[in-house]
C-alpha cells in the first residue's frame, strides 16, 4: 500500500477515486506544527534555527498518519516546487502573483490569517473555476525528485511526481491523474480566464501601491509632500 498524504480532506477525497486500491490517502488538515507562542521559538545562536511544536488540534490526524506510515511501502506528499508561482486574491480583492514558498513563509512566520486569501479551485462537476478560501498551508523538505511539466505552449509547472493533474482523454473526460503518470502529448486542462467580481473604482492611491510593493518601490523615485505622511502612518 501507497500512503499519500494531503492537506485538505476535500482534496483528499476527490483524489482517492482515481489512484485505485493500491493507495491511502490521508489528510493533515492543513499545517500541523507550528513556533511556540509562550517563548520565543528561534535560536539566533544556530543560524536562526526555528524550534517548531505539534498544533494539539492536529495531535489526532498526525498519529493516524504515523501509525498508517509504518505499514506504508512507500509515503506520498503531494506538493509543488518552492518557486512556483501561484495567483492569490488577497482581502482586498486584487489578484496578485506569488511564488508558492514565499507566500507559505510569509504566512507561517507572521501568523497570518490565511483564511483571509482565495487561491482560484476547479469544481470537477460544474467544471469552473472559481477562487475559494484557503483552508490550510504546509511546507516540508523533499526526498523525491521535481518534475517539470512543459505545454506545447511554453508553460511549464514544476511538481511532485505524487502532485495530482487535471487531464482530458480521447473521450473528452476529465480525469486526474499523478505527475508520474504524465505522458507526452497528454492534455492538461488550462485555465483561459479567471472569475472577476467587478467593482467601480473610485479613485486609485499610487502611492500606497507602490509602497506595498517592495521590489517596485526600490526601482523608482517619489517626490512627494504626501511620502512624510505615509512614512508616519508606517505604510513602508
Amino acid at each position: 500500500m501507497q500512503l499519500v498524504i494531503v492537506e485538505s480532506p476535500t482534496k483528499g477525497r476527490t483524489i482517492s477515486h482515481y489512484l485505485g486500491p493500491n493507495y491511502k490517502v490521508l489528510s493533515s488538515y492543513g499545517h500541523v506544527r507550528d513556533l511556540p507562542k509562550d517563548k520565543f521559538g528561534i535560536d539566533i545562536a544556530k543560524d536562526f534555527k526555528p524550534t517548531y511544536l505539534l498544533i494539539p488540534k492536529a495531535k489526532k490526524s498526525v498519529q493516524i498518519i504515523k501509525d498508517l506510515s509504518n505499514k506504508a511501502s512507500g509515503v506520498i506528499l503531494a506538493s509543488v516546487d518552492y518557486e512556483e508561482p501561484i495567483l492569490i486574491q488577497c482581502p482586498d480583492n486584487v489578484i496578485r502573483q506569488f511564488e508558492v514558498g514565499t507566500f507559505i513563509d510569509e504566512i507561517l512566520e507572521k501568523k497570518v490569517d490565511f483564511s483571509r486569501f482565495k487561491v482560484p479551485a476547479f469544481n470537477f462537476k460544474t467544471q469552473r473555476v472559481s477562487f475559494k478560501s484557503i483552508k490550510g498551508v504546509s511546507r516540508h523538505p523533499i526526498k523525491e525528485k521535481i518534475l517539470e511539466v512543459e505545454l506545447d505552449y511554453g508553460r511549464k509547472i514544476k511538481i511532485t511526481p505524487s502532485h495530482s493533474i487535471f487531464t482530458k482523454n480521447e473521450k473528452d473526460e476529465i480525469k486526474l491523474i499523478a505527475g508520474k503518470d504524465l505522458k507526452i502529448g497528454d492534455r492538461l486542462l488550462v485555465s483561459l480566464k479567471l472569475p472577476r467580481s467587478y467593482q467601480k473604482i473610485k479613485e486609485i492611491d499610487l502611492l500606497k501601491e507602490v509602497y506595498q510593493d517592495q521590489e517596485f518601490y526600490k526601482k523608482v523615485f517619489i517626490n512627494s509632500p504626501e511620502v512624510s505622511q505615509y512614512r508616519r502612518e508606517k505604510v513602508l
